[in-house]
């Protein structure tokens, strides 16, 4: 999450759709990531081995979402990020914000969305098999 500076403003299928238009692979492979695997975490790693890109592109990546909320230039009037970040033991787990799996579905389209993953990382991420 970014501090609470900025409106909290709900994620509505207009801001999502900017998101997708503007995002990165990171951030769409974050995004579409997090909305197949439910509950269960998404961590750096996963977005690394689905998106093809680098432990360093994926952080750098995401820095630039970062910047995306923290400059009211690029048009994106929120300030917190779509999914919900914790840190366990110095690794991020990402977890989408409740309500906005079915948007991103409409927006993505289900051919968007990765075969079924095992998130098994080392952390004790659960799996996740139905993405429907």
């Amino acid at each position: 999450d970014l501090d609470d500076t900025g409106p909290r403003l709900p994620w509505d299928l207009d801001s999502l759709q900017f998101l997708a238009d503007r995002g990165t692979a990171a951030t769409l492979t974050m995004m579409d990531l997090c909305t197949v695997a439910g509950d269960a975490p998404v961590t750096v790693k996963d977005i690394e081995s689905t998106a093809g890109l680098t432990s360093a592109q994926v952080r750098g990546q995401l820095a630039g979402l970062t910047m995306m909320f923290k400059h009211p230039k690029y048009g994106l009037e929120r300030t917190q990020w779509p999914v919900r970040a914790d840190w366990h033991t110095g690794v991020g787990h990402y977890y989408l914000r409740p309500g906005i799996a079915d948007l991103w579905k409409q927006i993505r389209g289900e051919s968007a969305f990765p075969e079924p993953i095992d998130f098994a990382d080392g952390e004790g991420v659960a799996s996740v098999q139905d993405i429907s």
